[in-house]
């Protein structure tokens, strides 16, 4: 039994140290790319928080089922636990990190003076043959595109 309780708490701590390192990973590789503000550092540690609640309850439930297999299933149950809080973290991040629509014309319009983004969407328009988003499917007159863009200047004649 003493050998279970060992092997749980080097999955805990295993799972522990990976979890910091991804993150810490995960952060440094986006850190440029994303645009930092509150709204999106405080919904980070939330998913952080509910990842790890998710994984205790995913790897509680894995140990018990694991449990009638063996003596004891609690140390396969926190390897599960960790790997999956890990899993669900990233990817609640992709969604809370990903550039919103607005973020994406601003983006574009400072890049290039020459860029066309969609109205609707945000979406770079520029080089395609035709005034409709393959994005969002809106259509708009060139006119329409011209006027919505930020960076457009009125040229009187």
């Amino acid at each position: 039994m003493g050998g279970n309780r060992a092997e749980t708490t080097l999955f805990g701590l295993c799972g522990a140290s990976t979890w910091i390192f991804i993150a810490i990973y995960w952060c440094l590789l986006w850190r440029s790319s994303v645009r930092w503000n509150p709204r999106r550092l405080s919904l980070t540690w939330i998913a952080a928080g509910g990842a790890l609640a998710a994984g205790t309850v995913i790897g509680g439930l894995a140990g018990i089922v694991m449990s009638g297999s063996g003596p004891d299933g609690t140390g396969f149950g926190t390897f599960i636990g960790s790997v999956s809080a890990i899993v669900l973290w990233v990817v609640a991040t992709v969604f809370i990190w990903r550039e919103t629509p607005s973020e994406r014309a601003q983006r574009i319009a400072s890049s290039s003076d020459s860029a066309i983004a969609c109205p609707t969407c945000g979406y770079n328009l520029t080089g395609l043959s035709e005034s409709r988003c393959p994005e969002c499917g809106s259509k708009f007159t060139l006119d329409e595109l011209l006027a919505a863009q930020p960076n457009h200047k009125v040229e009187i004649e």
